[in-house]
């Protein structure tokens, strides 16, 4: 056998083995689609999400993605910000590793990175200490912090609202944000916007999830489907709670719910105000 024959025998092996990987997974997922317990309620829809952001193979992702830093639509977003407003303060929830933060105060802002995640936040410190940042990194929700903390902007991370189940925890979540602001403050956020097709398979997941959510009335909305997670899409197993925005004006409708203004769009950044 020449060393062509072999790398060809390697490379068909590869694609056997890539592809039987995906049927396995598949079939994974079908079955957690229709007896899968991580979204038996809104409750165990919460919490089985936070319990993944605890896995090292997430961290380990967004770590990642910290090298990346913001996407050239964020930056425009950012220098808009700058222009329009006195950023001193910024508050990212929903930090992860420290995608948004290290950007943030490149730029001259003072940083505080806030996620519900302790491997999260515990990775994000060792990458100031690393990169010698002054940002502020905390467990917990914006909930948990101090009213009395005032920000110029509130940069929620991309997606991060898709993991609210229900419209009502959602809009709570936009509402509370308010307390959080200084006068002529700005919010950031980045909402996954995709229309389901009438026989997609986020269709079929919305409709199952439906039939399972009818004992709780108006939990399920139109784009509430089961997705696998964002960074490995294609090395999980499992299905979990996702509400993809099936327009702008259901961004749009939401954050004025909350009593937020939507005041310019910036590529997948809404910007909004909360005065």
């Amino acid at each position: 056998m020449t060393q062509s024959d072999l790398e060809n025998v390697l490379s068909h092996t590869d694609k056997l083995v890539t592809k039987a990987k995906r049927i396995r997974r598949r079939m994974s997922q079908a079955f957690h689609l229709v007896a899968g317990r991580n979204f038996q309620t809104p409750e165990t829809a919460s919490q089985s999400l936070q319990n993944h952001y605890e896995n090292k193979e997430e961290v380990g992702f967004h770590s990642r993605l910290v090298r990346k830093g913001l996407v050239d639509f964020e930056l425009e977003a950012l220098e808009w910000a700058q222009n329009n407003c006195d950023l001193n303060e910024a508050l990212v929830i929903g930090c992860g590793a420290g995608r948004e933060v290290f950007p943030l105060e490149k730029a001259g802002i003072r940083v505080t990175g806030i996620d519900s995640s302790p491997e999260m936040i515990k990775q994000a410190k060792k990458m100031a200490r690393r990169r010698k940042s002054k940002a502020q990194f905390v467990v917990g929700t914006s909930e948990d912090l101090d009213t009395n903390d005032k920000f110029d902007l509130i940069f929620i991370t991309p997606g991060l609202t898709g993991h609210f189940p229900t419209v009502g925890t959602r809009i709570e979540f936009l509402n509370s944000l308010k307390d959080l602001l200084k006068p002529g403050g700005l919010v950031f956020i980045e909402p996954d916007i995709v229309p389901f097709g009438p026989f997609s398979k986020q269709s079929l997941a919305s409709a199952l999830l439906k039939i399972k959510w009818r004992r709780f009335p108006g939990a399920w909305s139109k784009g509430d489907t089961l997705r696998g997670f964002w960074g490995h899409e294609d090395s999980h197993d499992g299905l979990h709670y996702f509400h993809y925005y099936q327009s702008e004006a259901e961004v749009k409708s939401e954050l004025q719910l909350a009593g937020l203004r939507p005041i310019q769009r910036i590529g997948d950044v809404f910007i909004a105000s909360g005065h």
